[in-house]
């Protein structure tokens, strides 16, 4: 695995050294634990959710789902074990807590957020011990890969690059 993407885009908390990418409806946090998605009042008012914080941990996240702003807003979900995310366009995803909405001018901002994460949630992967057969199993992580990729939770290219991570882990 090569290294961390380095940011060149984001605003870093002095102290903690946390990344912060601001978006249109709320912000994501980048910690060395896991993403934060902060919301103020335009995600209050946009989502008809709660103001405030919702910390993800990395070994949470099983994918990071991009759309780049043009006409419409882009936005950024995170995809989580065990939960069901938006899948039916942009209107659907911007109700989605675990989304942040972008203007098209924050396309490289939250791409860069994207590369991120995925870094850090495949090093997370690797730094965990596996007890799980499921884990352990190359060929099955394959096919959960594939049912993502089935289900549009994964576009083509983010399964391609899960997969050359995965087998050159073999």
């Amino acid at each position: 695995m090569n290294g961390e993407p380095t940011p060149k885009q984001a605003v870093r908390d002095r102290k903690t050294g946390d990344l912060l990418y601001k978006g249109y409806n709320g912000n994501l946090v980048l910690t060395d634990r896991g993403v934060v998605v902060q919301r103020g009042a335009k995600g209050l008012l946009l989502q008809q959710s709660l103001r405030g914080e919702k910390e993800i941990p990395y070994d949470s996240i099983v994918a990071v789902q991009f759309k780049k702003g043009g006409m419409m807003a882009g936005y950024i979900q995170l995809s989580l074990r065990g939960g069901s995310e938006a899948k039916r366009g942009i209107n659907e995803a911007l109700k989605d807590e675990n989304t942040v909405s972008f203007q098209f001018t924050s396309n490289g901002r939250f791409q860069e957020a994207r590369e991120i994460i995925n870094y850090r949630v495949e090093r997370t992967k690797n730094q965990e011990q596996s007890g799980s057969p499921r884990d352990a199993d190359p060929v099955a992580r394959l096919r959960e890969l594939a049912e993502l990729r089935d289900q549009g939770v994964l576009n083509e290219e983010e399964f391609l690059a899960a997969k050359k991570r995965l087998l050159g882990q073999l």
